[in-house]
């Protein structure tokens, strides 16, 4: 199994504990239960799925898709800590699955699962064609194309309607791995157009599923079906999930891949000495002060005012962008703090290991206020999990948020302490704030307007959040529209 971390005797998976989980242990419950077991123990009857199932594409869809069901006979696990670290902000708590050999047959990786199938259902209709039909000549254009744009020119072709979103590059596959990818889901649109293929899980279309299983190769998701026993799992402290994160992340780079094994295998030994002899596990002081700290700031910190702003950057910088800059800067300081406390403890627990700074250089702890596990959205950081710094449906490009990283990268440990213990009020995010718009592509008034007054009015439009607009449900646009037009005939009536 590729990328899954393996010590030569035992391969490990992570997962965040939900809530279920959490209660299980409150309750002296150390295995992992599939929400079809917690869901029978809490309505005393089974719901579609139960714990003798078969396993099947059906239910692995109905445990991936966004708004999942909560009865499968599934267990979602990861490969990537990262991602595990993007789950659950609140009371975290996580662990680390130890599988043998043997036991990795019942570990299915779920993107590739959704593969599979989807590619077999294919394979069966396309066998089905004459080497004469129309469809199937266009079946073996997509098969003889050498790359992604000559797929997505073969599917205009056939019908400029057709959607070519599922035929792209992915940055979690290989290059081969996205050109097979990319055949196979053009094959099931040309098919699916001619009727010849219908959805491969019954009332539920396929574009649906294909975006269900980019869900589960973004998440790095590895599948159990049933419960994991209590003798496989490890709890795992979150500074340990933070060394394997960046370990994870500087492997993603091609280099040091010895080194980066090697001190992968003393982490597992340390981890599993500590569950062994049930012994207290580490903590690290600096982390321990950042995270309390970091909880309290971050729920104090207030934007920035408009004349504030205004001041700071003489309009050069919008209101809303200096207050998203500014917050992810100071995200970006406790990650890079917490960062520097990881790197002394491993080099205080392996003293021997020489190059720890050198091999962790590009590699950055998680703060999941600031990352997204979006296709090629954000700047990368492990194969699926994006550096992302957005506000009210704004965003950074990749360019402008590895700018502003490596910036605040380039900070002494002083300077990121300030920014940290400061946060808005920080002369060091001052310095630190980019302009990303040129005038032209900002908001344009007419030329007599006051530049103060441009500013104003930009900062007014901008600092709405039409994220949350565009993402309300029917009933709620309908409740908002009529609050509003009471709320102005009440003021007509007032005056």
């Amino acid at each position: 199994m590729k990328n899954i971390i393996f010590d030569g005797k035992y391969y490990y998976l992570f997962r965040a504990l939900n809530d279920g989980d959490k209660k299980n242990l409150e309750k002296g419950i150390d295995s992992i239960q599939t929400d079809a077991n917690k869901y029978y123990h809490k309505y005393q009857t089974w719901g579609k799925y139960n714990d003798h199932s078969e396993i099947s594409l059906e239910e692995i869809y109905d445990h991936v898709k966004m708004k999942h069901r909560q009865d499968t006979n599934c267990i979602s696990l990861t490969q990537d800590a990262n991602v595990a670290l993007t789950y659950h902000t609140e009371n975290t708590q996580y662990v680390v699955i130890k599988i043998s050999p043997e036991q990795l047959k019942d570990y299915l990786p779920a993107g590739d699962y959704f593969f599979d199938t989807i590619k077999q259902r294919v394979e069966e209709v396309e066998k089905g064609l004459s080497d004469n039909d129309q469809v199937a000549g266009i079946l073996k254009k997509i098969e003889n194309a050498e790359n992604i744009t000559q797929i997505r020119k073969i599917l205009k072709n056939e019908n400029p309607s057709l959607q070519t979103d599922s035929i792209n590059e992915r940055q979690y596959l290989t290059y081969d791995e996205q050109i097979r990818m990319s055949k196979v889901n053009a094959k099931l649109k040309v098919l699916e157009y001619h009727g010849l293929i219908g959805n491969i899980i019954t009332g539920v279309p396929n574009i649906q599923i294909l975006q269900t299983m980019g869900n589960a190769y973004t998440s790095s998701e590895y599948i159990h079906y049933g419960d994991i026993s209590s003798e496989s799992v490890i709890h795992c402290p979150k500074i340990f999930m933070d060394m394997f994160a960046l370990l994870q992340q500087a492997e993603t780079k091609g280099l040091y891949t010895e080194d980066i094994q090697r001190l992968n295998n003393k982490l597992l030994e340390l981890l599993n000495e500590y569950h062994r002899k049930d012994r207290q596990m580490p903590s690290i002081a600096e982390i321990t002060f950042l995270e309390q700290e970091y909880e309290n700031k971050s729920k104090q910190m207030k934007d920035v005012s408009i004349e504030r702003a205004y001041e700071l950057t003489k309009g050069k910088i919008s209101h809303h962008e200096v207050n998203m800059q500014a917050k992810a800067i100071y995200c970006l300081s406790e990650m890079l703090l917490r960062k520097k406390a990881l790197i002394e403890f491993l080099k205080k627990v392996f003293p021997e290991e020489q190059d720890i700074e050198k091999i962790l250089e590009d590699a950055y702890c998680i703060n999941s206020e600031l990352t997204i596990k979006q296709n090629r959205r954000g700047y990368k950081l492990s194969n699926t999990v994006n550096l992302f710094i957005e506000k009210n449906g704004y965003e950074l490009s990749k360019e402008n948020t590895k700018a502003l990283l490596e910036s605040v990268s380039a900070l002494t440990v002083d300077q990121l302490l300030e920014v940290f213990n400061n946060g808005m009020s920080s002369g060091e995010i001052e310095k630190l704030l980019i302009e990303t718009r040129k005038e032209t592509e900002r908001i344009q008034m007419p030329t007599r307007t006051p530049e103060y007054t441009k500013y104003m009015v930009e900062a007014i439009i901008e600092g709405y959040n039409w994220k949350e607009c565009r993402t309300l449900t029917r009933k709620r646009k309908k409740y908002t529209c009529q609050k509003n037009c009471d709320n102005r005939d009440r003021r007509r009536k007032i005056t």
